[in-house]
């Protein structure tokens, strides 16, 4: 940690992971740090960079994220848990999950991560992971993603991962238009699973529709399909209680030449490639429409749930049960006294200073 302390990280010691409940279940028995990410000073317009904190972190802490934007989380062979504290608004850019071991996990709560305009990587990376990943009450991604040159891709990447969970949560699919003009724009999916097992809980899944045509006298673009929800490759997707659905298709165009763009087709809701396995309850799996019609210019078609159509899906009957979770850390954080907080920040700098083996300057300005 850098004794500049571009935020306050309040390291709370003595406090049982126990008191956090549901969302560290896996942790009960151990003894864990809370980690406290707020503005210590600044610009308040700038991100904040939790990735000091994350590293400086120990298997089974904590961070609890008061208001703030973040910048780009890695969070790299490590059990931790990082939950938005009550009441505030937390905007992740990034977020990577990597190389949990069997006997690990990561829970994220209340933490939307959407991604930066221009960018074209996925907004969250979880791969190489034996371990769980748990993402709850969070929203993935921001449909809106600027202009750019390349494909990007999908929002949510998971690859090679034993299991990861979505509850409660929204995940948008992304689209970029290219900068020249030369073409409306590219799509990508919220989701995509490659070697790797997907549960999907109370959640919902889109895909973005695609670009209209136009003729502005100068220059014809094509209406573009949307873009699919999930896509499957050699992955098994369980869900529970959720909906999920594709694209629309851009919207037809009338040309100045007199002609027409039909418009464009609609997007399947899941694509399905290798051995994939689907498992739905009470899921709602809905294809795009096609997109709609201009003047005397035709729409479009609509797509099939599924593609292929003979993809391996099995319907279990009956309505999911509801899961009612009390968020016991966020009250927790309440009891905290503001003083005691006060004097944990005053030692936070002088900690990470003796950390990395250096003295500690008690007139050190971030404290």
């Amino acid at each position: 940690m850098k004794t500049s302390c571009p935020m306050s990280a309040v390291r709370v010691a003595g406090l049982r992971l126990a008191l956090l409940g549901f969302v560290l279940a896996p942790l009960a028995a151990a003894e864990g740090q809370v980690w406290v990410l707020s503005r210590g000073g600044g610009f308040p317009q700038l991100p904040l960079d939790p990735q000091p904190v994350i590293d400086a972190a120990a298997d089974g802490d904590v961070l609890l994220f008061e208001t703030g934007v973040y910048t780009s989380a890695v969070v790299d062979g490590k059990s931790l848990t990082l939950v938005s504290d009550t009441g505030a608004s937390v905007l992740l850019r990034t977020l990577t999950v990597q190389h949990l071991a069997a006997d690990q996990s990561v829970t994220v709560s209340g933490v939307p991560v959407t991604g930066m305009p221009f960018s074209l990587p996925s907004v969250v990376t979880l791969r190489d992971n034996a371990g769980t990943v748990h993402l709850e009450h969070c929203t993935l991604g921001a449909e809106a993603s600027g202009f750019n040159l390349g494909q990007p891709q999908a929002t949510v990447t998971v690859e090679q991962c034993a299991g990861v969970d979505f509850t409660d949560c929204t995940l948008i699919a992304r689209y970029v238009q290219i900068l020249d003009g030369s073409f409306n724009g590219l799509t990508a999916p919220a989701l995509h699973v490659q070697n790797g097992r997907v549960s999907l809980h109370a959640t919902q899944a889109s895909g973005t529709q695609g670009f209209p045509g136009s003729d502005n006298g100068v220059q014809l673009l094509f209406p573009t399909t949307g873009s699919v929800a999930i896509e499957l490759l050699d992955a098994t997707l369980v869900a529970s209680g959720c909906a999920v659905s594709g694209g629309s298709g851009g919207k037809a165009a009338e040309l100045s030449s007199g002609g027409c763009f039909v418009g464009a087709a609609g997007a399947p809701a899941v694509t399905v490639s290798g051995d994939a396995h689907i498992v739905l309850h009470d899921t709602q799996v809905v294809g795009g429409p096609g997109g709609s019609a201009s003047g005397s210019c035709p729409g479009g078609p609509g797509a099939v749930p599924f593609q292929p159509a003979v993809a391996d899906v099995t319907q279990w009957p009956g309505t999911p049960p509801a899961l009612s979770i009390t968020p016991v850390a966020r009250e927790a954080r309440r009891s905290w006294s503001r003083s005691r907080a006060r004097r944990a920040a005053a030692r936070c700098c002088c900690w990470a200073t003796r950390r990395r083996g250096s003295s500690c300057a008690p007139s050190t300005a971030c404290c």
